[in-house]
């Protein structure tokens, strides 16, 4: 069965980090500490050894936002080579990942055509699994891009005020900048500014921070 390269890396990484963690227990320790992550993980346990148990834990992991035990858990039953236990592994390291919007959408895709085929084709889940699953991958698909976009936009110099900013970064940036006028009032508790921009745009700032915004 040919194995998808993220879940191996994803695997691999995940186990390298749990040999290097273990180096300093005896192996008493290691044997108690197996146990004890392989049964119990955050509330997820083991009913019993069967491949359906095993997977309610990992889907349990995975509801519970526990993206890099999965792979602790599938590794623990040598599963990473079955095809559902490689989907929820590639699926739950699509939250771990890093980068741009284009190799994340990719990937993407990649996991949401084997989610589907292991749904639809070997009828691996049940539906409220797979809706479940769709739903919140879509979501954080959403959630990610937007985030992003919104980074690469601070980025290149394209960004709105926010709460807290700093005089010098509302400045930098050039969809805002320089204000139009000032209007400036200092007191004895502190120096307060209204930063006036076209359009009826207002930057309020206490002692060189932003307070409020007006659009």
């Amino acid at each position: 069965m040919k194995k998808s390269v993220l879940c191996i890396i994803f695997i691999m990484i995940l186990v390298s980090c749990r040999n290097i963690g273990d180096t300093s227990l005896n192996t008493s320790d290691n044997v108690n500490q197996s146990n004890f992550s392989v049964s119990e993980i955050g509330g997820c346990k083991l009913e019993g050894e069967t491949d359906s148990d095993i997977k309610a834990q990992v889907l349990c992991l995975i509801d519970k936002g526990m993206y890099s035990e999965v792979g602790e858990v599938i590794v623990s039953h040598n599963k990473q080579d079955d095809k559902v236990f490689s989907t929820l592994a590639s699926y739950a390291f699509l939250y771990l990942m890093e980068g741009s919007n284009d190799i994340f959408r990719e990937e993407w895709e990649k996991v949401s055509d084997k989610l589907r085929e292991v749904y639809y084709d070997d009828n691996e889940l049940t539906d409220a699994s797979y809706d479940k699953l769709r739903e919140d991958l879509t979501e954080f698909l959403d959630t990610r891009t937007t985030r992003q976009m919104k980074k690469e936009s601070k980025e290149e110099g394209f960004f709105d005020p926010e709460i807290g900013m700093k005089a010098e970064e509302l400045l930098e940036s050039k969809s805002w900048g320089k204000p139009k006028d000032i209007n400036k009032t200092t007191t004895e508790y502190g120096v307060h500014e209204q930063w006036v921009y076209s359009g009826g745009r207002y930057v309020y700032l206490e002692d060189g921070v932003v307070t409020s915004i007006q659009e």
